[in-house]
């Protein structure tokens, strides 16, 4: 080892040990001129994180303008020779400057078709949401205390289910802003909340595009220049990507939990304005009317008298009282029993369908089943067929949550290739009184657009298959 590593490597094993001021200490021992450009680069984001750490914004602030100068001063961002990787990490360091056009400039090279209400971007700092109330005197109320979940065997996947349930939380933030279609809440102070959103921050959308810093807990995000002031107050109920109906009704409806209409003061409920009418009508399931609704612009800015933002629902670790609270709105009642109808979901996104289909229509032949497709019905038309189902078929995915339609009792036969992804319907069917089951498929080729990496279609084990309609009928 060299005498210019020393400090490099006492700098990170004191940064490892959480000793941020004696890493950044011996960091400044580091002689940066004599390292290639690219690890001279993660050496002052290194000290930039120490600074953050600190809570040095200043020395961040400096730390990343200096990585991005050297980045720049290497040729590494020339437009002919740069690269996608070099590009973001550009961007991250834009944004742990603080230096919104840079920021704005490298968000445009690499989103295309970015959004005309995309143009204006502000870099703000983040901060816990629930660490921001408290240091306020601001109240922070848990409705569920975090639990131990044990689904056990018998779900039809062949071993329990053992998670964590985060907490259920809301607060009230006073004088609170947002832009529609970002699932984020601005506070007075012009920290960008966190705690409350549905996705991690490091994950942005095409339709309402963010960059994060993690070294600097900052995050260049768009910020129209005007504002629309509500003089209300309100629960952020936000919108998912695209209006998907799957979380809507999952990680969204949850947020209702913490809404009344005998709350004092009233308050209203924030919807994006483009909300589709089954959507709505989700809604009005749980008794939103639309006078308590706020319609915002997709991409515009708005302000409130106070905003309620709720930790409610994730789709990955189901919350009991969350599927209790939607199946509760949305079922047909304790009173209902299986029906007679045994329903294959169709779906209309290109991935997750049967690869063999002749095999697998013989078995429908044979058991009566009914093919549908769920995102063509209105809300009305799905509750009462799925009243009437004793059981319904489908690939995990969306059209699966239409067992909250289904009465107690029913099954639903889930269609999956990976036992270790198969965690969602397996408790949601638990906690609403449901059976599951789940089918081992193989995992075929796509036809369709795969958007994600679990996406492919299925080989269905017909034997296993028919053996469990069998058992039903």
């Amino acid at each position: 080892m060299t005498a210019l590593s020393d400090p490099l490597s006492e700098a990170k094993r004191a940064m490892a040990a959480g000793d941020y001021a004696g890493a950044l200490a011996r960091f400044k021992g580091v002689d940066l001129d004599a390292l290639e450009p690219t690890a001279a680069v993660r050496v002052l984001t290194q000290m930039a994180s120490c600074a953050t750490a600190l809570g040095d914004a200043a020395a961040s602030t400096e730390h990343h303008r200096a990585a991005f100068e050297k980045l720049a001063a290497a040729g590494l961002l020339a437009p002919e020779t740069t690269t996608q990787e070099i590009l973001r990490q550009a961007l991250a360091l834009a944004v742990g400057a603080g230096d919104a056009v840079r920021a704005k400039k490298y968000i445009r090279w690499l989103v295309e078709d970015l959004p005309a209400y995309a143009h204006t971007f502000k870099v703000s700092q983040l901060a816990d949401a629930q660490s921001w109330c408290r240091g306020r005197d601001i109240p922070v109320i848990v409705q569920d205390a975090p639990q131990d979940i044990i689904v056990p065997d018998g779900q039809g996947i062949g071993r329990s289910l053992n998670y964590r349930c985060e907490p259920a939380w809301h607060a009230d933030i006073p004088e609170a802003q947002i832009v529609s279609g970002w699932d984020f809440v601005v506070a007075p102070s012009g920290d960008v909340l966190t705690g409350a959103n549905y996705t991690p921050v490091g994950k942005s959308f095409p339709f309402m595009p963010h960059a994060y810093c993690e070294s600097g807990r900052s995050i260049a995000h768009v910020w129209p220049d005007e504002m629309t002031r509500i003089d209300a107050d309100a629960l952020f109920l936000s919108t998912p990507e695209r209006h998907h109906y799957g979380h809507w009704l999952s990680e969204f409806l949850p947020r209702l939990r913490a809404w009344s209409r005998t709350d004092s003061p009233a308050r209203k409920i924030v919807i994006s304005a483009s909300l589709p009418r089954k959507h709505r009508d989700l809604l009005a399931r749980f008794g939103v009317r639309d006078a308590d609704l706020v319609e915002c612009e997709l991409g515009r800015r708005y302000a409130f008298r106070s905003l309620r933002i709720v930790r409610g629902g994730r789709s990955d670790r189901i919350n009991p009282r969350d599927t209790r609270f939607l199946y509760s709105a949305l079922g047909p009642g304790a009173a209902a029993g299986p029906g007679q109808r045994i329903l294959f979901l169709e779906r209309d996104a290109g991935t997750r369908k049967p690869a063999n289909v002749s095999e697998l229509q013989a078995v429908f032949d044979e058991f009566g089943v009914t093919r549908v497709n769920p995102a063509r019905l209105s809300l009305a038309e799905q509750t009462d067929l799925f009243r009437g189902a004793r059981a319904i078929i489908g690939a995990f995915g969306t059209e699966l949550y239409c067992l909250f339609n289904m009465p107690r009792g029913s099954t639903v036969i889930e269609l999956h290739w990976d036992l270790g992804l198969a965690t969602v319907y397996g408790p949601t069917c638990l906690f609403a009184g449901l059976h599951h089951h789940l089918i081992l498929c193989q995992k075929a080729e796509t036809r369709g657009a795969a958007a994600y990496k679990k996406d492919g279609d299925l080989i269905v084990d017909c034997v296993k298959l028919r053996e469990r309609l069998k058992a039903l009928v």
